[in-house]
């Protein structure tokens, strides 16, 4: 089975007839293109908490919502349809995620009176939420945008984002004498992003630690491993900046402190949480510790 949607990454969407879901110039989702380009991805935004589908056993997700490139959200039609033309979410544009046995996943819409209805591809392309249970129509797979996504293996630094003021935005994240972080004006430190479990990173500093996001106290590099507390969900956003949020142990967003410490305390976006990322050169030789260590969980 799956690992369950991956939140805040772009992704494109296969049909089981091998046929890329995109979105029209009118707005319309349909599946009838067998090349995809770089419009033809959605993001994905994970709204509520992991379950088990009561008709299949399945794990499913709870809830996600769909985003394409233009910003606008897929929303179910009432003739089960589906078009990407809201601003904001509601009962419309929710759909559960499906694991399947199989490794596909299935998409269910929940907002037609009650009615527990599966998007299914035909063969022409048409995509609608009219199913009642999963067959081969309403199986998809899903792949990563390769050029979107955390950048594995470089070397980065991390500046603040806020558009009004440019004081802040020219901060960068630097580290304290006792490994604290720090928004700040001197020098950025430079983070190794680690892949770890379950689409997550982990980001490792040239001494070869790991930041760790434990409760609420302000993040710090102090460990040599990566675990549960050192792990986190790279989240792009639309305005070009990004977003880092706990795996487990709360799920909390980091946020710049008044006092220029960050934390991982927020439960939601704003520009206290968002970053602007710079590709940096390796500034030392890696002193050879391990990428990952131990598992997700701690």
């Amino acid at each position: 089975k799956g690992a369950g949607p991956p939140h805040g990454a772009w992704i494109f969407l296969k049909t089981f007839h091998k046929k890329y879901v995109v979105v029209e110039q009118n707005g319309l989702v349909s599946a009838g293109h067998s090349d995809v380009n770089a419009f033809d991805n959605f993001k994905v935004t994970v709204l509520r908490g992991q379950t088990v589908d009561q008709h299949s056993g399945h794990r499913v997700s709870g809830h996600i919502s769909l985003q394409s490139v233009h910003h606008h959200y897929v929303a179910v039609k009432g003739d089960g349809s589906l078009k990407a033309d809201r601003k904001e979410v509601s009962d419309w544009e929710l759909l559960v995620w499906v694991d399947n046995d199989d490794g596909t996943i299935s998409l269910r819409s929940d907002a037609q009176n009650g009615k527990e209805l599966y998007l299914s591809a035909e063969l022409d392309g048409t995509i609608k939420a009219s199913a009642t249970e999963i067959n081969d129509n309403e199986r998809f797979t899903w792949s990563f945008n390769p050029d979107s996504g955390p950048p594995v293996g470089e070397w980065i630094s991390l500046s603040g984002f806020d558009d009004t003021r440019h004081d802040v935005a020219e901060q960068g994240i630097a580290m304290q004498d006792d490994g604290t972080l720090h928004m700040g004006t001197n020098p950025r430190e430079r983070f190794k992003v680690v892949a770890h479990a379950d689409q997550a990173i982990s980001l490792k500093t040239k001494g070869g630690y790991y930041i760790q996001a434990e409760g609420d106290k302000p993040l710090h590099a102090n460990i040599r491993h990566a675990r549960g507390w050192e792990s986190f969900s790279w989240i792009e956003n639309l305005d070009g900046t990004i977003s880092l949020r706990q795996v487990c142990h709360g799920r909390k967003y980091w946020s710049v402190q008044k006092d220029g410490t960050i934390k991982a305390t927020a439960t939601k976006i704003t520009k206290s949480e968002k970053f602007n990322v710079v590709r940096e050169t390796c500034p030392v030789p890696d002193i050879g510790t391990k990428d990952l260590e131990g598992s997700a969980g701690q």
